[in-house]
């Protein structure tokens, strides 16, 4: 079988969990006999090391209006052109929007994929004339110029389907790797509760500050990541400590030191973080939002969005309950291992990449 060149577009490589999925799969994907180039569109470029680590080639388009499609996607296209690409993968807005642009001006014949992340029109975005351009121009673009959508979950796949009039994008999960377990903890007079992700609204950690002023066991809250919300929640909840940015392997720290791992989230496409925490055998209490239910499964506790009082009292439970943490943390590992780990979500992907090449171009 013919081995498949792709180029991956994406917005930036800051840290998040579209950005950091790339940093995961790509390499494994070479493991397939699919080599992989990078296209980004904008700064930072956090990531950009850890890709080239791997022998990932990694191109930075010149700086222009994210607006000026037509530039940037001639721009991809010579990239395309130069890599001799067979797939043109877009991960996120800007990149999908510029890369069905690419097909429609016939820029290029490879054909051209989509990865949905996120659930960009249900609310955690703030809504207006803009984001209504933004879905307008979506719904003309994504049919005439993307030949295969893909979604991290059922959620994301529904929500894009019934926001934009797209047929159903295929399923492929973010992937995880499955580390070694770590050492059993040493003790502690507290629960260790840690709260991984980017401190933003639809994280949902207002909620979890008005949650501890219910909780009846004495724990240390640790808010891992940093953001925009960061000085604020600081100034809300002085006694939890929040670590600020970090990096991929100092937030697996993090996640392994906890008691139990925590997403309060208002809104999730998926839960990367959750689904990492399971791999590494840490006990997960989450919400419904989104693809959280996907992702736990059976393996993990759900409460309602954005309710303090249910999410007070499943905290306090599992924080007396040491067996059915232990339990939520074996079951969470067996459900990495079967539903997300990397070489699967990689040979998933190529198959889909091989099945596209397969067909006459349109």
């Amino acid at each position: 079988m013919k081995p498949i060149r792709a180029l991956h577009v994406i917005d930036s490589l800051g840290r998040g969990g579209a950005e950091q999925m790339l940093v995961t799969l790509l390499p494994a994907l070479a493991k397939q006999g699919c080599t992989a180039q990078v296209a980004v569109l904008r700064p930072p470029y956090d990531l950009q090391p850890m890709l080239e680590s791997h022998g990932i080639h990694v191109h930075r388009l010149t700086a222009s209006s994210k607006w000026n499609l037509p530039r940037r996607a001639r721009a991809i296209a010579r990239i395309a052109r130069k890599a001799d690409a067979d797939i043109i993968h877009a991960h996120l807005y800007f990149p999908a929007i510029t890369v069905a642009l690419l097909r429609l001006m016939r820029l290029h014949r490879a054909r051209t994929f989509v990865s949905f992340h996120n659930l960009a029109y249900a609310g955690a975005n703030k809504a207006g004339l803009g984001l209504w351009a933004k879905r307008q121009i979506a719904r003309v673009l994504y049919p005439l110029g993307i030949d295969q959508t893909l979604a991290v979950s059922q959620a994301v796949a529904q929500h894009y389907r019934a926001a934009l009039g797209l047929k159903t994008p295929k399923i492929l999960y973010n992937p995880v790797e499955i580390p070694p377990l770590p050492d059993p903890h040493p003790a502690r007079t507290l629960f260790r509760v840690v709260v991984p992700g980017r401190l933003v609204h639809e994280k949902g950690h207002q909620d979890l500050i008005q949650a501890l002023t219910l909780l009846k066991t004495p724990i240390e809250m640790v808010f891992a990541g940093g953001g925009p919300l960061q000085e604020i929640l600081s100034e809300t909840a002085p006694d939890v400590r929040i670590t600020g940015p970090l990096s991929h392997a100092q937030m697996q720290q993090e996640i392994q030191s906890a008691d139990l791992v925590v997403l309060p989230s208002r809104y999730e496409g998926f839960g990367l973080t959750a689904a990492e925490a399971m791999a590494l055998g840490r006990p997960v209490l989450a919400t419904t939002a989104g693809g959280l239910p996907e992702v736990l499964g059976d393996a993990g506790r759900l409460v309602p969005v954005q309710d303090a009082p249910a999410l007070a009292a499943a905290l306090d439970a599992l924080l007396q309950d040491d067996a059915e943490r232990q339990r939520l943390g074996a079951a969470g590992r067996l459900r990495a291992q079967t539903c997300f780990a990397t070489p699967a979500i990689a040979a998933r992907l190529v198959g889909f990449y091989h099945e596209a090449h397969r067909k006459e171009p349109r």
